[in-house]
């Protein structure tokens, strides 16, 4: 998370019995620790900022509202979920004066961003540990299990479901009017919003590795377990190009020109593909 004035990031521990982690603020201008916030064993998802608080939750199955200046505690909530396999939730999502939290419990909750008090929740029954994703008066909720979500953001009203095949634990992306998934560790699938049926899918002959597809210049782009990258068209899955690295494929990114190319041998690549 960067601001004006500082650098803000979460770290975890991990799966190491001592493992510890939390959020640091470091100062843009010198690298200096501004706050430090202690999350326990971690805190392993993104940040989210609204105004001047800050939404992140811990391997406690927490969701905490920190002070943007100074990283105060303002508020908290924890289902209660043990969490001995150390699951990851998903980043909170939010706008104006609501954010919302997927429980390892198998809820999503509703709350006021700014004095916690509790607005809605919803079982799903399975923990949510795929994806989160707020568009419009619509959440896109992925699970632990083969089911994706679509619920409505005012009252928690599940409007539409899709079963996959397999697993769809890996974290999706929003791309126009579609929504690109991995399920399992070999499929990659393009759905409507509505959740109808897949308009494209594909298959990788090797286990996809990166943590999320990359929408860029009009393609999706994953990267597999043998360093092999590919860029699947949009509007059909045709594979644009591919391309090989030396090992595991981690981040993607880029800008309007270059691909950057993290593994998980601790290269970073630039690319530009032709």
């Amino acid at each position: 998370m960067i601001t004006d004035e500082l650098v803000i990031t979460t770290t975890d521990g991990g799966s190491r019995p001592t493992g510890v982690g939390g959020i640091y603020a470091f100062e843009k201008a010198t690298g200096k620790v501004r706050w430090t916030f202690d999350g326990g064993r971690g805190v392993p998802t993104g940040i989210l900022r609204l105004d001047k608080q800050l939404y992140a939750a811990t391997f406690n199955d927490e969701l905490v509202c920190l002070d943007l200046q100074t990283g105060r505690l303002n508020w908290s909530f924890r289902t209660g979920r043990p969490n001995h396999q150390l699951y990851s939730n998903v980043t909170p999502v939010g706008e104006s004066n609501r954010v919302y939290f997927g429980g390892l419990d198998g809820k999503i909750y509703a709350f006021d961003s700014s004095t916690g008090k509790k607005v809605w929740e919803k079982d799903l029954s399975t923990p949510i540990a795929g994806s989160l994703i707020l568009s419009g008066d619509s959440l896109y909720v992925g699970t632990l299990g083969k089911t994706i979500y679509r619920v409505r953001a005012t009252n928690g009203e599940v409007m539409a479901d899709y079963e996959a095949t397999d697993q769809v634990y890996w974290s999706f992306v929003l791309a126009n009017d579609s929504l690109i998934s991995h399920v399992g560790d070999k499929g990659l699938i393009s759905l409507p919003t509505s959740l109808d049926k897949p308009r494209w899918t594909q298959e990788s002959a090797k286990p996809w590795s990166s943590s999320r597809p990359y929408v860029w210049e009009g393609t999706a782009i994953v990267g597999t377990e043998d360093g092999e990258v590919n860029a699947f068209r949009l509007s059909d899955g045709l594979r644009q190009w591919s391309h090989t690295f030396t090992g595991p494929i981690g981040g993607i990114g880029g800008d309007r020109n270059v691909l950057y190319i993290g593994t998980r041998k601790g290269m970073l690549y630039a690319y530009q593909p032709r």
